[in-house]
């Protein structure tokens, strides 16, 4: 039984190398979906069978890690991958996203955007330390951050990261390296200053290697080497979580200055730990009274209708739901994978969610080819954040992201070609 597990676990992972190959052929940024899902869940799931009692982190449920429930999961996520693959083929056709930014240079609209990102990055920051003062935000750390920061700040300090990435990599891409250098900089000053989310950080990285594998022969290649060599990245993620967990400013070029980062003073869960959340759900989903409801796929369906004027049609927020479920007793959102989040919500009903989340795709390509200049390079590092934070399982969030922004973008494109 051990090695059948073992087996299929290979199997999975040489499909999803093989989906890599195809959206990779594809041009497309969704790419990123299934290298990131090697890197958090294919690579380390092989040997999950020798693991037995879990205890994934020190709020969450505890429980025996069965040859039976790794099975079950890794069936769940060949057929989605199959139906995945063949969705998409049918949607695409051979048509391919189209990337070429080299040699236009920055057009007065690109300078007009990035400026009104940069001038609401600002803008949030200044009311940041206004509002609780320089001393007090030395020392706040990101559950501080997260809890008592009004919205709008936070909204304006954490939101504009992903499209502030896209402008570090379109200044690279137009060699202008000092600019990209600079604002790779102010990332990492609101990250060490404010805190918030490390994925701004991850994306910068896996987009940076999208745009360079893209310009390569044979780039499927590059992908397969990125995902075998994918435990220093994993590293660097887990140093990154718990400097954004540690309380003040000084304790974190404390913790920097004396190399806490090589001695494995680290944060005890991962971003691979999120499978494990996934191998609870796929167990225990049909136990559950929330789950199985497609409450999210609804919710996400009506991403574009904002929740204060749905007038009790949009479902509550299905992470929430998760998270209470995987750790009893807290409150917060979920993200237990793609394959975790659909299965919590579906169950093993899946076919709508692959349809969405290929004609999400689909959609998206159609937008990018009617895009320019910086603007096309911020709406490609988006597709980024979204491939990414759907492989986590963070749906519903990046779909009003790109929503929105898409409309933004189109409008803007619109406007100034008249």
């Amino acid at each position: 039984m051990t090695l059948i597990v073992i087996l299929y676990g290979f199997i999975n992972l040489l499909f999803a190398l093989f989906l890599i190959k195809i959206e990779a052929k594809r041009n497309s940024p969704f790419v990123l979906m299934w290298v990131s899902l090697s890197i958090i869940y294919f690579v380390p799931s092989i040997t999950d069978v020798f693991l037995g009692y879990v205890s994934p982190h020190q709020f969450s449920v505890s429980y025996y890690l069965t040859e039976y429930v790794i099975l079950k999961s890794q069936l769940f996520v060949f057929i989605w991958m199959l139906a995945y693959y063949l969705v998409t083929s049918f949607m695409f056709k051979g048509n391919k996203f189209n990337l070429n930014m080299k040699g236009a240079s920055q057009r007065p609209v690109d300078k007009y955007v990035f400026g009104t990102v940069f001038f609401i990055s600002f803008l949030s920051l200044f009311y940041y330390v206004r509002t609780f003062g320089f001393s007090n935000v030395i020392t706040m750390g990101f559950l501080d951050f997260r809890e008592v920061m009004p919205f709008y700040i936070r909204a304006g300090l954490i939101y504009t990261q992903f499209f502030i990435v896209g402008m570090a990599l379109y200044y690279y891409v137009q060699g202008r390296y000092k600019l990209s250098v600079l604002t790779v900089l102010y990332l990492l000053f609101l990250f060490s200053f404010v805190g918030g989310s490390r994925q701004p950080l991850a994306i910068l990285a896996l987009a940076f290697f999208f745009l360079i594998f893209q310009s390569k022969r044979n780039n499927y290649k590059y992908y397969v080497f990125l995902v075998m060599l994918s435990s220093p990245f994993i590293y660097i993620m887990q140093v990154l979580l718990h400097l954004r967990n540690l309380v003040g400013l000084e304790a974190k070029l404390d913790y920097i200055a004396k190399g806490g980062f090589l001695t494995g003073e680290l944060v005890t869960s991962s971003e691979q730990s999120l499978r494990f959340a996934f191998y609870y759900f796929i167990d225990t989903h049909g136990k559950v009274s929330s789950f199985v409801s497609f409450d999210y796929f609804f919710r996400t369906l009506l991403a574009w209708l904002p929740s204060s004027i749905a007038f009790g049609m949009k479902p509550d927020d299905f992470e929430v739901k998760m998270f209470e479920v995987f750790m009893p007793g807290y409150t917060g959102t979920m993200h237990p994978l793609l394959f975790g989040s659909v299965v919590a919500d579906s169950g093993w009903f899946f076919l709508p969610w692959v349809i969405l989340i290929s004609f999400i795709s689909v959609i998206s390509k159609v937008v990018l080819d009617n895009l320019q200049g910086g603007v096309k390079c911020l709406y490609i590092i988006l597709l980024c954040a979204c491939a990414v934070m759907y492989a986590r399982g963070a749906i519903y969030g990046m779909t009003v992201m790109l929503f929105y922004s898409s409309l933004l973008f189109l409008l803007i494109n619109k406007v100034w070609r008249r």
